[in-house]
């Protein structure tokens, strides 16, 4: 009996430690529910996607905004590796990822991977994706993870480097997009900087809008004539810039062909505009930045002679860059303390050497650099808004003297190079009539001289006026009495049929031309013609001398003739020539 009684107790125990048991196991199975729930209602209402994964990666649950959000239905995607929703090229990026959190799914959540994921409706979107533990109701064996569509976000950071890298107004890459390609393309041999003349001009005739015109579609033909792998870009306000794969010469065609392109005429609003073109150009070699500052100062070099030019950067840039800035920093003060000297060249008869008349020439002798002569001088005075003062300074100076020697030579004339700027600047034209009146000089004693280049097409500097405007003013000082002239005619492109129309009674032909003998011969034929007295400029040796007096030159100048001196040693020339029988031509 007593044993049964033991028996029936120890049944008892184990009845209760199992119910016991149960309830533990029930109430532990609530709460995993509960968590589940509570975890899936919180899916349900994110804007999130929540996937749980099983242990091969297959989708064995995705919350209600797969479907708002992506199109993904229950039937596309439960059962299936999660890896068929991932762009091929991340396929296996993405699975080592999530392999390694399935083995440390405690681990706290990392930055979102990016991944491109196909929707419903077959478009790639892009999407972050972060890993959030396991399934609380299988917690051995599942993985959650968030999608969050990033796509928006995405075209907006691109529309942002984008607007940082571009420039608005022609769609070319910016400075900041220039440089950030150049770190992109390793193999890119060559920079060009290109920059525009003239548009300032339109925009000062025909408006801003319509330069604005000009400028973007001098970027589409910038655009349309670069090949596909190179970058054309904006620098500057009318400054462009190429990086070409290109090799020094197949660049430098490529400079040329795009200095052409932005030459040639603009139709925009029934108006013809034009622009002048220059371009620099530097191997690209190391930092960026420096390799465009190289571009521009080759750019810089070219940019002071006639449009179209191209040439490549040089270390001899630097120093001539050196002098120039040492120029401008000292070029005011000189003009102030009245340091610009002047030196005259005198214009003789090639039999006999008797002056006939001369050149005033300014010339600025720095204290640290040297002679700076008038070919350097008045482009720089110019650039630094000096020139009218030194023009003032060089007319009555010579004038000045012009009075005296005329005493012994009374035809003697002064030639005085301008520029187009002053030329029809009305304070230069009140100077010079001030100056023959002061002095008691003849008006047909002067003589005006302008460089071919400038009466090529008006176009060839910014901010200068127009050949019309230049050869306008000519004529109303040629019927004044003052006598015009071109100098070193043949270095540009003036036809000789155009010689036909120019108000000028003097034509100085370069020493270039000598080598074409037919041209001097139609050249001193045409001026004769035409009434011009003829001139052999630059002459330099004896075989200079030989070849103008073949082509019938009576007047020659050039250093083999008689450099420029200072006014005292001419006067000494003059003097030693007093009583010479005067020549027929060219007597004032």
């Amino acid at each position: 009996m007593e044993s049964i009684v033991l028996g029936a107790i120890a049944i008892a125990a184990v009845a209760a430690r199992e119910w016991v048991s149960a309830v533990a196991l029930r109430r532990q199975a609530g709460h995993l529910t509960d968590q589940g729930n509570r975890l899936r209602s919180l899916m349900f209402g994110s804007a999130d996607v929540a996937m749980i994964l099983d242990a091969n990666l297959a989708v064995r649950w995705q919350s209600p905004a797969a479907a708002r959000q992506f199109g993904l239905s229950d039937q596309e995607v439960l059962g299936r590796a999660v890896s068929v929703l991932v762009h091929p090229d991340q396929v296996e990026a993405v699975h080592e990822h999530l392999v390694a959190r399935m083995a440390d799914r405690d681990a706290p959540a990392r930055e979102g991977l990016p991944v491109r994921v196909r929707d419903g409706f077959g478009r790639w979107r892009e999407t972050e994706w972060t890993t959030n533990g396991a399934d609380p109701a299988e917690p051995q064996h599942t993985l959650v993870v968030h999608i969050r569509d990033v796509t928006n976000m995405r075209h907006l950071e691109q529309a942002l480097r984008q607007a940082t890298h571009l420039d608005r107004q022609t769609g070319l890459a910016n400075r900041e997009g220039l440089l950030r390609a150049a770190e992109l393309i390793p193999d890119a041999a060559a920079m060009i900087v290109v920059e525009l003349g003239g548009l300032t001009a339109v925009g000062d005739v025909h408006g801003r809008d319509l330069a604005e015109v000009v400028l973007v579609e001098a970027a589409r033909r910038l655009r349309s004539r670069v090949p596909a792998a190179d970058v054309p870009a904006r620098v500057g306000e009318i400054r462009f810039a190429v990086l070409t794969h290109h090799g020094a010469v197949r660049a430098h065609l490529l400079a040329g062909q795009l200095v052409n392109a932005l030459s040639a005429p603009y139709l925009a609003g029934g108006t013809v505009a034009h622009l002048s073109a220059w371009a620099g150009l530097a191997d690209v070699t190391g930092d960026t930045d420096e390799v465009v500052r190289r571009a521009a100062l080759a750019l810089r070099s070219v940019r002071s002679g006639p449009p179209g030019g191209v040439e490549w950067y040089e270390a001899e840039m630097e120093t001539r860059l050196l002098r120039r800035s040492t120029l401008e920093q000292d070029l005011p003060g000189a003009v102030d303390r009245g340091d610009i000297d002047l030196r005259y060249q005198p214009i003789v008869e090639l039999d006999g050497r008797r002056p006939v008349g001369i050149e005033a020439l300014p010339e600025w002798r720095h204290p640290t650099l040297g002679p700076v002569p008038a070919a350097e001088l008045l482009p720089l005075a110019e650039d630094l808004g000096l020139l009218a003062r030194i023009e003032h300074q060089v007319l009555h100076r010579s004038c000045r003297l012009l009075r005296d020697w005329r005493r012994m030579h009374p035809s003697l004339w002064l030639a005085v190079d301008v520029r187009p700027r002053e030329l029809v600047d009305p304070q230069f034209q009140a100077s010079l009539h001030t100056a023959l009146e002061d002095h008691d000089l003849p008006h047909a004693a002067l003589v005006i001289e302008i460089a071919e280049r400038h009466l090529s097409d008006g176009r060839d500097e910014a901010h200068q006026p127009a050949t019309a405007d230049v050869a306008a003013q000519l004529g109303r000082l040629r019927a004044q009495g003052v006598r015009t002239a071109v100098d070193n005619f043949g270095t540009g492109p003036t036809s000789l049929g155009r010689l036909r129309i120019l108000p000028i009674d003097l034509l100085k032909i370069d020493r270039e031309v000598f080598e074409q003998p037919a041209v001097v011969d139609i050249a001193v034929a045409l001026g004769r013609r035409l009434g011009l007295e003829v001139i052999a400029h630059g002459l330099e040796d004896a075989a200079d001398l030989d070849a103008a007096r073949t082509a019938g030159y009576r007047l020659g100048q050039g250093d083999l003739l008689g450099a420029a001196v200072p006014a005292e040693r001419l006067e000494a020339l003059l003097e030693q020539h007093q009583g010479t029988p005067r020549g027929r031509a060219g007597e004032a």
